[in-house]
């Protein structure tokens, strides 16, 4: 049985005649006749009953009418699908990203933008700590994930199979408790570190980030005196709220009783950038999503 047998059928069955389903389907009636000979000699069951000119269908007949019209129907919504899904108008897409807000609070608007564009394309947010990442990325799981696109920072080892791009680069900035002796500071220095507690991230958790704040302070020489470490940075903020220490954060990042001091003499950037699958077919949704991001970034550079 092939798939034209159905759709001879359902036409003759709507007619309920032979010459006229014929001259709908620009076939000549003799074929025709033939091929639903056939379709039931196949399927072992007379669908139809002859009744001078005109066909009427059996009661197996009108069950295989439904379920006939109900494969064409959904073999239509397939090819329809697929065809769109060609064209990258439908599909899925599954956006990864650190959950700090320079980088959360520009999902947003690309998203509205994309869906406006692509309403018929699901898109699906998934925070990852860095650590996650790193783990991702060193086991292979990132593609047991499925992720299509990755919003972080730059780590020092991006995965394999990822196209990595520029969106923004932000400084580190000391953060310190609003009634700490730095705060009056308009601009601190690395030697003003000395002997100060540092609340940081373990380096199992950020290894590239650690090392770039003990590497710039062993370059003054001054040996970081971290006493506690966690991978929030909201709980960093906590405890220098707390007066427990100081920590680096980024500018954007502000919290209730700290404030921001420069430190003159660090250099301490924060790379955001974006992951996107190479591999993926010219008419994926992932290219559109892509361009969005980079554009505003560019504009807000």
């Amino acid at each position: 049985m092939e798939l034209r047998h159905l759709r001879y059928f359902v036409a003759i069955a709507e007619h309920e005649h032979i010459g006229r389903a014929a001259r709908v389907l620009h076939v000549s009636s003799s074929p025709l006749s033939r091929q639903i000979h056939q379709l039931e000699e196949d399927i072992g069951v007379q669908l139809l009953a002859r009744v001078g000119r005109r066909v009427q269908l059996t009661e197996a007949g009108k069950v295989f009418q439904r379920e006939a019209r109900e494969t064409l129907a959904r073999i239509d919504r397939a090819i329809a699908t697929a065809q769109a899904a060609s064209r990258g108008e439908v599909g899925r897409l599954r956006v990864a990203f650190v959950e700090v807000r320079r980088i959360a609070e520009s999902i947003p608007p690309a998203v509205r933008q994309f869906r406006a564009r692509h309403p018929h394309v699901t898109v699906e947010l998934v925070p990852m700590r860095m650590r996650e990442q790193l783990e991702a990325f060193d086991t292979g799981r990132i593609d047991a994930l499925e992720i299509d696109a990755l919003l972080t920072f730059r780590v020092g080892r991006e995965p394999p199979g990822f196209n990595v791009e520029q969106l923004f680069t932000e400084r580190l900035e000391l953060m310190v408790a609003r009634d700490h002796a730095l705060a009056r500071k308009k601009r601190v220095k690395a030697r003003d570190l000395v002997g100060v507690p540092i609340i940081w991230m373990p380096r199992d958790g950020a290894p590239f980030y650690y090392d770039l704040v003990r590497t710039a302070l062993n370059d003054h020489g001054i040996r970081p005196d971290i006493v506690v470490e966690t991978t929030s940075p909201i709980a960093r903020l906590s405890l220098v709220a707390s007066g427990m220490g100081v920590t680096f954060a980024l500018q954007s990042e502000p919290f209730k009783g700290v404030v921001a001091r420069p430190v003159a003499d660090l250099r301490l950037d924060f790379v955001g950038v974006l992951l996107s699958r190479r591999r993926v077919s010219p008419s994926s949704p992932l290219h559109a999503f892509r361009d969005i991001l980079v554009a505003a970034a560019q504009r807000n550079a």
